[in-house]
């Protein structure tokens, strides 16, 4: 979901994991300035979108951080 160049000093990877939980995030991660998340089919996006996240997919949301 991130790209980012592998050689540049300032910028790193980072990774995140989820639970199948009744949670409706399945797997978040959170960068600095940058954030996505994997959400269940049965997520209220109204939820989110008031929370600063955008849909990018039906399933996945992103934002800044």
């Amino acid at each position: 979901m991130f790209v980012f160049d592998q050689n540049a000093a300032d910028e790193f990877g980072g990774g995140g994991c989820g639970g199948v939980t009744g949670a409706p995030f399945l797997v978040g991660v959170e960068l600095p300035g940058h954030k996505m998340a994997l959400v269940r089919n049965d997520a209220r996006i109204s939820d989110y979108e008031a929370e600063g996240w955008k849909q990018i997919h039906e399933n996945i949301f992103v934002g800044d951080s």
